[in-house]
């Protein structure tokens, strides 16, 4: 479906430029910016007084942690954080973000879900688990904890990695799991 936005005003950030235009939207791409109305349109939406900025892009989130609680994550399962994530990610979209970076926690199955069109959000670049040694900002054991790795398979932010070979590995993983970014 064609969507026309007319007589709207675009705003071009880098040359601080404002035009009147018309913004050609099909299947939620931007397909097309006219200063001339498009006249295959199939729906048509009177922009004027409004303005259109560029997708915003955040650098920084955490799409899993629905909570400020973080060492509480290790204990949500990863079908209960799956559906926390995308209530956050559909926010994000709404409040005009069409790219965000994770910095831990995410993973290719919501990236995933995201591109095919299973779930709303913006498109996710992500890190996986953040790779943090002992004690690191990473380690999200409480004192009274004794197990030795942050489980990998469940809901958490980071994980952990003493020492050169083991980063090293701990990044490769990630890589492999799809990672686009390492932290």
């Amino acid at each position: 479906m064609r969507i026309s936005i007319d007589n709207v005003v675009l705003l071009e950030p880098a040359t601080e430029a404002r035009t009147e235009g018309h913004l050609v939207i099909e299947d939620g791409v931007i397909r097309e910016v006219s200063s001339s109305p498009v006249t295959n349109a199939e729906i048509r939406i009177d922009g004027r007084g409004k303005t259109v900025i560029p997708g915003l892009i955040d650098c920084h989130v955490h799409v899993t942690a629905a909570t400020a609680d973080f060492p509480a994550l290790r204990r949500w399962s990863p079908a209960y954080t799956t559906v926390r994530a995308l209530d956050i990610l559909s926010a994000m979209t709404r409040r005009g973000f069409t790219t965000v970076r994770d910095a831990g926690g995410a993973d290719w199955g919501l990236a995933r879900a995201i591109q095919e069109g299973h779930a709303v959000g913006p498109r996710l670049q992500y890190c996986g688990q953040a790779i943090s040694q002992t004690g690191g900002h990473g380690d999200m054991r409480e004192p009274g904890d004794v197990v030795h790795e942050v489980c990998h398979c469940c809901a958490g932010l980071g994980r952990i990695a003493d020492g050169v070979s083991a980063v090293r590995h701990a990044c490769r993983d990630e890589i492999r799991r799809g990672a686009t970014h390492i932290k």
